[in-house]
């Protein structure tokens, strides 16, 4: 209770701390972002300088100055001065505060990325020649669109947001390959949506801007001619989705806007189409006949719920579900994104002949003459264009580019559950329906609701025109009818994630290929690990190299090298990569060397080290001098106290032996905050390999005290060293009995000939790290990237729990050799999905909760406890021992332990 009270007080204490060190913190960082974007920053300043001083903060300028400084519907918009001077007003208080916002959003990180001088030119030119390809553009819509420039000119603007975009535009020439096309395409595709169908002056502003961007960018930057790591295949999918979601977006933006003026607005009706009815005509209709259909089909045009407008964007939100499968290559995706537009396309067509057939003739219609042709245009042929065009000119022909197809039964699978829920939903409905039949216009019947249910299903802008038998009165059945379809579309989309990442299982002829080539050509330290149940494989095409990986939530996640003959590595990991992105998968090397990480490096992939692998070189092993000082007092005691350390075969050994190992791990599973971790961390059931060697630490009386697993490295068809797989001890066992397990492993590998020991990698632990505690902020001043910063948060939030620095420092104890292990990753925007899937991969059955209580429990107080768990595994000052030699054990438990009788078992990555 005191320390939970000492706690609450600290916490308050440290709170307060920081709420008083705020001001300074924000001025400090003010201040360094002032010096590093001054042109930013000067404008501004500016900005709001001359907005207050000619009060127009609220609204505006007014008067004269307004027609002089404000781009708006008036001749002055194509005057030069208007041009220029629109930058430093705006037209209200929102204007002043968004134009701040890009500013500093967007401003600083194109000064950085452009420089002062070029970023003045790219910031001024973009704005001044977006309003002069406004003017012009009005005098070259002006006869295909009318209706549509006299929109755009009616327009209201000024402030630097124009500016900003158009600059973020040009720097994305500075950007790398993938980031740069993600930008343009992104920019292009979210302004030219905005300006088709919005329509708005701002809109088209915003598109001549970026296009003016561009073209500015090709001149003030020379982009810079790097290796791209990924091909093209997953960026045309990435711009194919995003075009095919455009398409779902756009119809959706010119429903919400009030007044869309756009060339493709006609669509808002097709997406979201809601068609709304007049107040007048409502209340005339339901004078006449209060309980008739077309009363109450009126009601429901007039006041749509949100169940109904929900349906009615129905094919938008099936677009963007289509768009999200395009993305990652599915097939089943292109075929549904492919039967959408065509469906959309054909209800266009059918639906504005059916309103001409209903006015009288088409001829009839269009009986006016100057804007036939605009009419022609707008009423009829754009209504298809848009869904044609993504239809054919995306889709068909990039049919090659969607690939991925679903495990074998997928669709069969998903076609009996989706029945399943129609049967579900369509029962519910009669019995629904039945139960407040008094709230309907009409009493209703089993068959008429069941003959009903079908139109609940589709978009409320065809349902509503379809007459009904049964339209409701009561709240219930209004609630009934206006959500039972969008009830079961959530299902459906439910039922399509669940199947979302689907993979092949691994099969045992491919485990026993890789083993071979491991074999015959040897691999690094960890590779026996990628032989592991639920490991997947890739092969080279001719079949001599492989690699290991984990397919998890669209990350292929390797367990370290490729493995083959040493001239083929280089170029595995480029068809590796390939296969990727043909599958739709970012590819990260995980427990890399440092060799692999300079090949990556070199073909334009980034990386960053993630451990330390300890090495012992066997040959000249004795544990003599003053640095084996606390490996030789292990030693000591085990002959003294009756521990021998032996060899075991887990497959054959007594049931004696067998209980006691797996006794000893189930207790120390039994005190973790998480479950048992996997991926490259084996466990007892690693040890029915007849390749993995066993070693105990056992008494006089047979009873094992601390058990470790080793696994063979191989080169040139031999076993050449060992690498520490996992190592646990018994709680109430012999204190040294790691240090033991692993000083007597060396010795005795070395007499059978062997050249090398690995104590495996030291997770989010670093040599320079583990002399200072934990938590102090001097790691993250010595690194300056952000993920590095990241890894070292990380690391210090865990190190109460697990002890990475701790067991570092255990195995410094060895004086081994230390090799960086590195996280390779083709695409930095794939680092979220990356981190997922590593911590997916080490604890796949611990629940989201689960992770949050434990980061959280060690979040208030990391700092104290990583100090106490420091103090406990740090050497502490020795003190004399019967034999004479530093006794390492001295004031605590035992200096191998990670907190309180828990042994080091994270020994690699």
């Amino acid at each position: 209770m005191k320390g939970d009270v000492e706690t609450t007080v600290d916490a308050g204490s440290s709170s307060l701390d920081r709420a008083r060190r705020m001001p300074a913190w924000s001025a400090a960082a003010f201040g360094k972002a002032a010096r590093r974007s001054p042109l930013t920053f000067t404008v501004l300043v500016m900005f709001w300088v001359v907005g207050a001083s000619t009060g127009s903060l609220r609204r505006g300028p007014r008067g004269a100055l307004r027609h002089t400084v404000i781009l708006e519907s008036t001749p002055s918009l194509g005057h030069p001065l208007t041009w220029l001077a629109s930058f430093l007003w705006s037209t209200n208080l929102n204007g002043y505060v968004w134009g701040s916002l890009a500013l500093v959003a967007l401003g600083v990180f194109v000064e950085h990325r452009l420089g002062t001088a070029r970023y003045a030119i790219a910031l001024f030119a973009t704005h001044v020649l977006a309003a002069a390809a406004l003017a012009v553009s009005s005098l070259v819509l002006s006869w295909a669109h009318p209706g549509w420039t006299r929109a755009f000119l009616a327009i209201h603007y000024g402030g630097p947001t124009i500016g900003v975009i158009g600059a973020t535009l040009a720097a994305s020439a500075s950007l790398p390959v993938l980031w740069r096309r993600r930008l343009r395409a992104g920019g292009l595709t979210l302004f030219a949506t905005m300006a088709l169908f919005d329509g708005g002056g701002v809109a088209v502003l915003l598109l001549a801007a970026s296009v003016i961007g561009l073209l500015i960018g090709r001149l003030l930057v020379r982009a810079a001619a790097r290796p791209r790591p990924v091909g093209s295949v997953h960026e045309a999918r990435i711009l194919t989705s995003v075009i095919v979601a455009a398409t779902a977006v756009g119809p959706l933006l010119a429903t919400i806007t009030p007044n869309p003026t756009g060339p493709f607005a006609v669509l808002g009706y097709l997406v979201a189409g809601v068609h709304g009815s007049a107040p007048r005509a409502v209340r005339e209709l339901c004078a006449e006949g209060p309980t008739s259909t077309a009363c109450a089909i009126g009601r429901l045009n007039l006041h749509p719920s949100i169940g109904v407008a929900l349906m009615a964007c129905l094919p938008a939100l099936l677009l963007l579900l289509a768009a999200a499968g395009l993305r990652r290559g599915k097939r089943g995706a292109w075929v549904a994104a492919l039967t959408l537009e065509g469906v959309l396309a054909a209800v266009a067509v059918a639906d504005y002949f059916l309103t001409l057939a209903d006015a009288g003739t088409v001829l009839a219609t269009m009986s006016v003459t100057d804007e036939q042709p605009a009419l022609l245009l707008t009423r009829l042929v754009l209504p298809c264009v848009v869904p044609l065009a993504a239809a054919v000119g995306v889709l068909v022909f990039g049919r090659d580019l969607f690939t991925v197809r679903s495990p074998a039964g997928y669709y069969r699978d998903l076609a009996r559950r989706v029945a399943a829920l129609v049967a579900a939903s369509a029962a519910a409905y009669v019995a629904v329906g039945l139960a407040v039949a008094g709230q309907w216009q009409t009493a209703p019947t089993a068959w008429s609701l069941l003959t009903d249910f079908p139109l609940r299903l589709a978009p409320a802008g065809l349902t509503l025109g379809a007459l009904p038998d049964h339209l409701p009165t009561g709240l219930a059945a209004h609630l009934l009818f206006d959500w039972i379809g969008v009830a079961f579309w959530a299902g459906v989309c439910v039922l399509v994630s669940l199947g979302r990442h689907s993979r092949p299982s691994p099969t045992g002829s491919q485990n026993t290929a890789a083993q071979a080539i491991l074999v015959e050509h040897g691999g690094p330290s960890l590779a026996w690990m990628g032989l592991w149940r639920d490991n997947l494989y890739w092969f080279s095409p001719a079949g001599t190299t492989y690699v290991a990986y984990r397919a998890i939530q669209g990350v292929a996640l390797t367990i370290g090298d490729p493995v083959g003959p040493a001239a083929e590595r280089s170029a595995a990991v480029e068809e590796f990569a390939r296969y990727c992105e043909s599958m739709s998968m970012a590819p990260c090397f995980y427990s890399a060397t440092a060799q692999l990480e300079k090949a990556c490096s070199s073909a334009g992939w980034s990386s960053v080290q993630i451990a330390q692998e300890t090495v012992l070189p066997l040959g000249s092993v004795a544990f003599t001098g003053k640095r084996f000082q606390d490996i030789r007092t292990a030693l000591n005691r085990a002959r003294r106290e009756g521990m021998r350390t032996e060899w075991v075969d887990y497959r054959s050994a007594s049931l004696s032996t067998v209980v006691q190992i797996q006794a000893i791990s189930e207790e120390w599973v039994a005190q973790q905050q998480l479950p048992e971790m996997g991926f490259t961390l084996g466990g007892v059931d690693q040890l029915n390999d007849p390749h993995v060697r066993c070693s105990v630490v056992v008494d006089s009386a047979g009873t094992i005290h601390a058990v470790a697993s080793w696994l063979p490295i191989y080169a040139s068809s031999a076993v050449t060293g060992w690498t520490l797989d996992f190592m646990r001890r018994r709680t109430d066992g012999f204190r040294h009995g790691t240090e033991l397990l692993i000083a007597q492993a060396a010795l005795d590998f070395q007499a059978e000939g062997y050249s090398v020991l690995s104590l495996s990698g030291a997770p989010l632990a670093r040599a320079e790290e583990t002399g200072r505690p934990a938590g102090t902020g001097d790691d993250a001043a010595a690194r300056p990237d952000p993920l590095d910063r990241l890894l070292d948060l990380v690391g210090t939030r865990l190190e109460p729990v697990y002890g990475f620095r701790s067991l570092l420092r255990f195995k410094a104890k060895f004086q081994p050799e230390l090799r960086p292990m590195y996280l390779i990753y083709a695409d930095a925007a794939a680092l979220p999905a990356i981190g997922r899937a590593v911590a997916r991969a080490y604890v796949p059955d611990a629940s989201l909760g689960m992770l949050l209580r434990l980061f959280n429990r060690f979040t208030l107080s990391s700092g104290r406890e990583s100090a106490v768990y420091s103090g406990v595994v740090a050497p502490a000052q020795p003190s004399a021992t019967p034999d004479g030699g530093p006794d390492p054990g001295a004031g605590h438990d035992d200096t191998t332990d990670h907190g309180a009788g828990r042994t080091p078992t994270l020994t690699h990555l």
